[in-house]
């Protein structure tokens, strides 16, 4: 034990011993109260630059409201009954443009159905004033060409499927020889802990004439849904 003391004495520098103990004495302990005060210190940096708070992980990071949920069209499940007529890509042969949308085959006609999963996302959880709201980015060259997007509920205890919200209906709005966005459904709330959600979208095109003169009609196509905030001016482009 003295042999302890001394090593004690000799490391710490001004201590006395007493007994088995070894008592700083008051130098020593203005010493340790100002290292301790160092330690706070460093640590209390530590934090600050190690981005332990989540608003400091990641500064370039959107506030929760602005996290909108987004598809492309070529992403959507197809329904079995139009799997023959569903084709993939820009059917405005852009290059680099709209390359990840839904259409029509070459020859396919009549109505495909096309459907997405919402998954929840800050955005939707906790948009910005309470309510979200839908965009779709669509292609409808003609009125004989139709694009409808259609937010549905699916109710966990009985099974129900219901529309929410407006859908966007392309005949409610001028035909465009390019991709247009429509934004509708600004009051819609969603409850995650009772319903699914999903997009049901509906391509429909008129039938290809190959007799007496060939007529391929444009194909109509679905470029992106965007579900999000109303905080963001409802998503409108």
């Amino acid at each position: 034990m003295k042999h302890f003391s001394r090593l004690m004495l000799l490391t710490l520098g001004l201590g006395v011993r007493r007994g088995c103990r070894v008592v700083p004495s008051a130098p020593y302990s203005r010493r340790s109260d100002w290292h301790k005060l160092n330690l706070g210190l460093f640590v209390a940096v530590f934090l600050l630059l190690s981005g332990s708070s989540p608003a400091w992980a990641d500064d370039t990071a959107p506030p929760p409201g602005e996290a909108p949920w987004t598809t492309v069209g070529a992403a959507g499940t197809v329904d079995p009954a139009s799997m023959g007529v569903v084709a993939y890509g820009n059917p405005l042969g852009i290059p680099a443009q709209d390359t990840a949308a839904v259409t029509f085959s070459l020859l396919g006609s009549g109505t495909a159905t096309i459907r997405y999963n919402v998954v929840s996302v800050p955005g939707i959880l906790e948009p910005l004033e309470g309510v979200v709201g839908f965009s779709a980015r669509y292609l409808a060259e003609s009125a004989d060409e139709r694009v409808v997007v259609t937010l549905n509920s699916y109710n966990f205890s009985n099974g129900s499927i219901a529309t929410v919200g407006t859908p966007i209906d392309s005949n409610n709005y001028p035909p465009s020889s390019s991709f247009q966005m429509i934004t509708t459904g600004c009051n819609v709330i969603l409850d995650f802990a009772h319903y699914s959600y999903f997009f049901t979208v509906e391509l429909t095109r008129p039938s290809v004439t190959l007799f007496p003169r060939i007529v391929i009609p444009p194909r109509p196509a679905l470029g992106m849904i965007q579900l999000g905030g109303v905080g963001m001016g409802c998503l409108s482009f």
